[in-house]
């Protein structure tokens, strides 16, 4: 691992008038490398958005404080990064103005759990932390997992859900490292995770087209052998990995 390797935010998705489509098949023809311009609120991709009750409910609740950290599964195989390039080229197709949103290739990951940690200390508890909480039994982790089809989230967000769901295993992890004494955050609902591929920011007039679908085409396969724990930055600063734990 490359500690001065920088993740770039990744976008935060939704969850209303979700639509399903599969993935493009069309090759890329240049993958852009610039940030995909995404005000982070949240950070990693977690929070869904939803109906206008939840959005008014939110406004008259508490502020949740901001998570500084996270654990993530990131995007390591090539054939799932030549899969999402080809998505994403197939998007920046259909419509131009989108290369703008694209998460690039470094940025890639799903996040599976947020941390509000408050200094090297915590930090480094943190990562011990982790690593007993990967290392015990009953975490029900997958050898690996399959993106098999785009899900458009309203007009803001594209991700790719994993198969089979990593729901479950975001559940324990949390549970671990909050038993650890970790301050854990969770949206409402639960922790949904998911790989985000192009996300419209905050406050934009832009929105994202439907892909169009490709029968049988499928994103790739991302084995599960490594978690890391990173470093949010602020609204368009980079992430920085600080540690990389095998799973088991």
């Amino acid at each position: 691992m490359e500690p001065e390797r920088a993740l770039k935010p990744a976008a935060k998705a939704g969850t209303r008038e979700a639509q399903t489509v599969v993935a493009s098949g069309q090759p890329p023809d240049d993958f852009p490398e610039a940030e995909e311009g995404c005000q982070v609120e949240w950070g990693t991709g977690a929070w869904p958005e939803d109906g206008g009750e939840a959005t008014a409910a939110r406004a008259t609740a508490p502020r949740q404080p901001r998570p500084t950290h996270f654990v993530a599964l990131m995007v390591t195989e090539p054939g799932l990064q030549a899969g999402v390039a080809k998505a994403q080229e197939e998007l920046v197709r259909a419509a131009p103005s989108c290369a703008a949103f694209l998460v690039p290739p470094q940025a890639l990951h799903l996040t599976l759990a947020l941390l509000r940690l408050g200094g090297p200390g915590e930090i480094a508890a943190a990562v011990s932390a982790l690593k007993r909480a990967l290392s015990d039994p009953g975490l029900l982790v997958p050898p690996q997992v399959t993106f098999r089809q785009l899900v458009l989230l309203g007009p803001h967000v594209l991700c790719a859900p994993p198969s089979p769901s990593l729901e479950n295993m975001a559940q324990v992890l949390s549970q671990r490292l909050e038993s650890e004494g970790l301050r854990v955050l969770q949206p409402q609902g639960g922790l949904h995770p998911h790989l985000t591929l192009a996300k419209v920011p905050r406050g934009s007039q832009g929105h994202l087209p439907v892909p169009g679908p490709s029968p049988g085409q499928e994103l790739g396969n991302q084995l599960l052998r490594q978690l890391w724990l990173c470093r949010m930055g602020r609204a368009g600063d980079t992430y920085q990995p600080l540690a990389e734990i095998p799973l088991g």
